[in-house]
């Protein structure tokens, strides 16, 4: 019997049915966003689930790939057990105020999967462009 899970963000497909994943790659991958973009005290009733990868797009720059590294390690560790973090690698992209961390793991089946986390910082400032409607 193959494994179903509901699609991490909730949507609904062509037929107003909930939208799920089949795949053990797209499961996982589903997973890690959920942990990794939960921020911790945000969850009902669990307020120790996820992450504080959200405070780092407003924090100092100083140390920050060490803080989010161990931060995403935490993460595996507590709450996807089943998974083998292989590396976290954080891109920080000046011009848009984001920051990516492309997380590569191992799934339980020693299949190597990678999967990116945006975060991005809300700002003030106008596009370096503007497109006249």
């Amino acid at each position: 019997m193959s494994e179903k899970a509901i699609s991490l963000p909730f949507k609904l497909d062509s037929y107003g049915k909930i939208s799920t994943s089949s795949t053990l790659s797209d499961i996982w991958s589903d997973r890690v966003l959920s942990v990794m973009g939960t921020l911790k005290g945000e969850r009902v009733m669990e307020p120790d689930f996820g992450t504080n990868l959200a405070t780092f797009v407003y924090g100092n720059t100083s140390g920050l790939e060490t803080s989010i590294e161990t931060e995403v390690e935490q993460g595996f560790i507590k709450f996807l057990p089943l998974l083998n973090l292989v590396s976290t690698e954080v891109v920080a992209n000046e011009l848009s105020g984001s920051l990516d961390i492309v997380i590569t793991y191992e799934l339980p089946n020693e299949e190597e999967q990678t999967t990116v986390v945006a975060l991005a910082a809300v700002s003030r400032k106008q596009p370096i462009y503007q497109e006249n409607l």
